[in-house]
């Protein structure tokens, strides 16, 4: 990346969110990301636990809109900022449309959104995405496997919907292996080549569970010759029974504490095979490294402001 297109980012971002924090894991980040309305922690999780709401505010469904207007959620995805979602780039293909702010699997649209504790959120964000943004390289075959959505409009930062951090260079050079994360999402599992995958347990409120990241030896040998560079493998515990607990395209988040406050950090973004997820026993799953696509997301995001303003158009909030 040029220095004009860091500095193009970077005043965007300041405009948007103020001052960034001085630390090397820290920096294009937002002051908002990965934080939420909860202590934020990887705990140990025995099972696939019901999400509190506002617990994963970046959390985001993809889905498709229907002749007759109904919405058919198959991927999931991360916020990362007002106008942009991270996903997998088989999902993007055929995502009209984003929710964000939501802990139900299916449309709620008339009735709240409540988690086991008597809480409720403020109404689900749905809005359409405005562009798709590949890789060089956009065939099912491509090593680029995640997407990023423009969104049509910003969202809304509150207490249930906030965007998650990416990593940087000082965060992606310390070794993952065996590192704790969490895994969240709806079970919602797509491919291109078989569709929508109807799990055999639908949960139909969001889950997460405590992974840890396997090492690419232990992948290797469950996916021979099938693991391209830049995709890594994460495990759960012996307690789960599912080996898709997350969506295609969701995210693996660890945290790291910065400026003394706990946040989250996108590290993987799960590509997930739907033969595993109907078969009996449960196998590591495997995800892309945002670490890997960490600046060409900036890249993108800043082609795509550019591209807007030699057009003429009305900038919005990054």
């Amino acid at each position: 990346m040029n220095y004009l297109e860091l500095y193009i980012l970077a005043a965007f971002f300041v405009t948007t969110y103020g001052n960034f924090l001085d630390v090397s894991v820290w920096e294009d980040n937002p002051e908002e990301c990965g934080r939420t309305r909860f202590e934020n922690t990887t705990l140990d999780v025995a099972d696939y636990s019901k999400a509190r709401v506002g617990q994963f505010p970046w959390v985001a469904m993809i889905g498709s809109i229907h002749p007759d207007n109904q919405i058919l959620f198959f991927c999931g995805g991360s916020l990362i900022s007002k106008s942009y979602v991270i996903s997998e780039a088989q999902c993007g293909r055929l995502g009209q449309l984003v929710r964000l702010g939501s802990i139900k699997a299916e449309d709620t649209e008339e009735e709240k959104d409540c988690d086991e504790c008597g809480e409720c959120a403020l109404p689900p964000q749905d809005i359409k995405v405005r562009k798709q943004i590949f890789g060089n390289d956009c065939s099912l075959n491509s090593v680029q496997r995640i997407i990023i959505l423009e969104l049509e409009k910003p969202a809304e930062y509150n207490d249930f919907v906030r965007p998650i951090c990416i990593p940087t260079d000082a965060f992606c050079h310390t070794s993952r292996i065996r590192q704790r994360a969490l895994t969240p999402g709806f079970g919602h599992i797509f491919s291109t080549l078989v569709g929508v995958t109807e799990r055999k347990e639908k949960f139909d409120d969001m889950r997460y569970v405590n992974s840890a990241i396997v090492t690419q030896e232990e992948c290797n040998a469950i996916y021979p010759d099938l693991l391209k560079d830049g995709e890594f493998c994460v495990d759960y515990p012996k307690g789960v029974n599912h080996s898709c607990v997350g969506d295609t395209g969701g995210p693996l988040v660890e945290y790291l504490k910065v400026k003394g406050v706990a946040r989250a950090f996108l590290i993987g973004v799960a590509k997930i095979n739907p033969l595993i997820c109907e078969a009996e026993d449960t196998a590591p799953i495997v995800y892309s490294s945002v670490c890997n696509y960490s600046e060409w997301i900036s890249n993108q995001i800043v082609s795509s402001i550019e591209a807007e303003r030699k057009q003429g158009r009305r900038l919005f909030a990054v």
